[in-house]
């Protein structure tokens, strides 16, 4: 199976591992012309023969054409998916870092003189299945002599090529660096989880989940943000839309009627004695009951005036009685009130000091209206209920 893409979207443009492309493939043509001095490739591209530096030199040189293209397939489909996300310079790092662990480990099981990019292409190959597992790889593969193209999860294909990487170790299948594979490969995934749990590495849109996530069972971070912007576009939409049926609606334009404030009862002084009329009652019940009942209250040298009796027609039941019995909503020229029975509705038209600014609108209507528009009766009484209000305010 040969692979020729990662589903994945590009942050960056990646030009670190283009580089590393070119190099590797400058360094494989080189030592096949001739270019190269067999000292100085010993030296410096052979790891097991060479100096210290052939730890990052081995990963430039090969055996052979074929051994370079099979790796430059693997290493152009992954290493620029993954250097898009993670970055250029810290792309650059983690590749010859990567491919460093692989060759110690290729080592120090007992592995001989070891040269080419499939260790830091296996760790390549781990970090991109850390950041994303489920996303889908396009490849070639043959079905008997007939070639085909077909899609897998990423995580199924990097569990099928572990899979014979430990065959082959186990049973010393051909000449292969096989633990170099198995050490790059779990130093990539490991990395990768390191790299998201710290934060260093955002994801996009278009990927579906990372392993971290997987394993703390979360929704991934780029998909909580989304979900996030999504929500606070909703609610942008539907303030806007509230504040535009808002404006359509009656009073939005007025000033807001400021509410009559109640006060306390307010004693004040007199100079001279007030005047009690006198009762014209003849009768004798009567004349006793107006000699029993002070027109003023003293305290003292302050008195207040006696509350005179509130009119019948502030009872709810002195309003219009065309009025059905359904549920109201109204405006105060403040705020929206309701729904409100009718009997709600006509104690609260009651105890407001002035309905000039007031909007109703009941069930089965095709619009709202005035609250003057009940006819002359509520003025009436509001202006009867008014003055009732200044008496007892003093």
């Amino acid at each position: 199976m040969i692979p020729y893409r990662i589903e994945t979207l590009f942050q960056h443009e990646p030009w670190a591992n283009k580089l590393l492309f070119g190099a590797t493939i400058a360094a494989g043509l080189a030592r096949e012309f001739g270019l190269i001095p067999d000292e100085v490739y010993t030296q410096f591209f052979i790891w097991g023969e060479g100096g210290p530096l052939s730890l990052i030199g081995y990963q430039f040189a090969h055996a052979g054409i074929a051994h370079l293209a099979g790796n430059m397939v693997f290493l152009w489909v992954f290493g620029n998916a993954v250097c898009a996300t993670v970055g250029n310079w810290a792309y650059l790092t983690l590749y010859l870092g990567l491919g460093a662990f692989a060759g110690l480990v290729h080592m120090l099981i007992g592995g001989a003189p070891v040269v080419g990019a499939s260790g830091a292409i296996s760790g390549v190959v781990g970090l991109a299945v850390a950041f994303y597992p489920i996303n889908k790889v396009n490849l070639f593969y043959m079905l008997g002599l007939i070639p085909r193209t077909g899609r897998l999860w990423l995580w199924t294909l990097a569990l099928y090529w572990t899979f014979w990487d430990i065959v082959g170790a186990v049973f010393h299948l051909g000449p292969v660096a096989y633990w170099a594979h198995i050490g790059g490969t779990a130093a990539g995934v490991a990395t990768g989880l390191g790299l998201l749990a710290c934060g260093r590495v955002q994801l996009t849109e278009f990927d579906h989940g990372s392993t971290l996530d997987f394993i703390l069972r979360r929704t991934p971070p780029h998909k909580q943000r989304a979900s996030d912007d999504i929500a606070r576009a909703e609610i942008r939409r539907a303030a806007q839309a509230y504040l535009s049926a808002y404006a359509a609606e009656p009073g939005a334009g007025l000033e807001p009627a400021i509410p009559a404030q109640r006060r306390r009862l307010q004693l004040r002084r007199r100079t001279e004695e007030p005047d009690v009329p006198t009762p014209t009652a003849t009768s004798q019940d009567s004349t006793a009951t107006t000699a029993e009942t002070p027109a003023s209250i003293r305290f003292g040298k302050l008195t207040a005036p006696k509350p005179a009796a509130i009119p019948a027609a502030t009872n709810p039941s002195a309003w219009p009685a065309e009025l059905p019995d359904v549920r109201y909503f109204y405006f105060d020229g403040i705020v929206r009130h309701g729904p409100a029975s009718r009997a709600e509705f006509l104690q609260a038209l009651s105890l407001a000091p002035t309905t000039e600014r007031w909007w109703y609108w009941a069930e089965n209507m095709t619009e709202w209206r005035r609250v003057s528009a009940l006819g002359d009766a509520l003025p009436l009484t509001h202006q009867g209920r008014a003055s009732t209000v200044l008496q007892h305010r003093g």
